[in-house]
C-alpha cells in the first residue's frame, strides 16, 4: 500500500480531478480502514464523474464506486445512507451479489431480520 500511495499521490499532482484517480485513492484509504477520508474521495470522484462538460462516464462503471459509498457509510454507523448507495448500485447493476450481501448485512446490522434475508 506505501507504493501504491506514493505513485497515486504523484498521479494527484498531475490530474487532481481524475475521477479514476479519485476513486483509487478512495479504495486505498477504505482498505487502510480510513473512512471519513475514502468516504471524500469516493464523493469527489462521484462528482467528477457526473459534472457537466466533463467526460461521460458510463452509469455501468458506477456501480462499484456506489457500493464503495455504501460500504464508508455502513464503516462509519451511518447505515441509512449505505442502504442509499447500495440500492443505488443494485439499480446501476443488479446481477452482483455482493451488493446484495451488503445490503442484507446492513438490515442485519439494524436487526431487521425479515429485511435481511
Amino acid at each position: 500500500p506505501a507504493l501504491a500511495t506514493r505513485y497515486l499521490k504523484q498521479a494527484e499532482t498531475l490530474a487532481p480531478d481524475d475521477g479514476v484517480l479519485c476513486h483509487e485513492r478512495g479504495t486505498l484509504a477504505l482498505q487502510r480502514g480510513e473512512y471519513s477520508t475514502a468516504l471524500c474521495y469516493f464523493q469527489k470522484a462521484l462528482g467528477v464523474c457526473s459534472s457537466p462538460g466533463k467526460d461521460t462516464v458510463p452509469l455501468s462503471s458506477w456501480e462499484p464506486l456506489m457500493n464503495n459509498i455504501g460500504h464508508c457509510y455502513r464503516h462509519l454507523e451511518q447505515y441509512d445512507q449505505a442502504l442509499r448507495y447500495h440500492f443505488l448500485a443494485l439499480t446501476l447493476d443488479c446481477s452482483k451479489s455482493s451488493t446484495y450481501t451488503s445490503i442484507g448485512f446492513i438490515y442485519a446490522i439494524k436487526n431487521n431480520f425479515p429485511e435481511a434475508i
